[in-house]
């Protein structure tokens, strides 16, 4: 048994997805990037790969590997955005074998995309000197329902029942599936 399965953790992982995104072509970086996965071949599984962003690409990468190697058997991500642009700065990777552990990473993730959100307005706000048309709860419930944990059509795509009658494992790929383009690497 591989010692991370025996290992009844969890753990985050900080990938830094601007970094990744713009350098991840660059030949000290390519290298770097090898080693971390653990692969110097990795190279050719991205090129292999559809056409999305270095992050996106190196997140899969990262996340079949850890797969792999049975170090963790959910790995959600959240993406921490840049409140003055439009853009994920980092992406953080909750390792874990409980279904437990996903659904609280899952209801924190809710609440920092809520924050994230009044945010970005309220630095908006400021820097345009224009107020917000809608209320601010308004804005949010929008926001949050068009991506993230929230987004009804991620939500209703892996909802089976209501949460209270589901069993855990329902309840969980509720939770996993909450982004489909990760869905299959979560």
């Amino acid at each position: 048994m591989n010692s991370f399965e025996a290992w009844n953790g969890e753990f985050l992982f900080n990938v830094m997805a601007e970094e990744v995104n713009r350098h991840a072509d660059w030949d000290g970086v390519a290298a770097s990037v090898g080693r971390f996965l653990a692969d110097p071949t990795w190279k050719n599984a991205f090129e292999a790969m559809p056409e999305v962003s270095n992050e996106t690409k190196i997140l899969q990468l990262l996340k079949t590997k850890m797969k792999e190697e049975r170090v963790a058997t959910y790995l959600p991500d959240m993406a921490i955005r840049k409140p003055r642009e439009d853009r994920v700065k980092m992406r953080l990777i909750l390792g874990t074998h409980s279904g437990f552990g996903v659904e609280v990473f899952r209801t924190v993730q809710e609440k920092v995309e809520k924050e994230a959100v009044r945010t970005r307005h309220a630095i908006q706000t400021e820097e345009t000197g224009q107020s917000q048309l809608f209320p601010e709860d308004q804005i949010v419930a929008f926001e949050t329902d068009h991506d993230g944990v929230g987004c009804s059509a991620h939500v209703g795509w892996a909802t089976v029942g209501p949460r209270d009658s589901c069993p855990l494992p329902i309840r969980v790929l509720r939770a996993i599936c909450c982004v489909p383009r990760f869905a299959t690497m979560n």
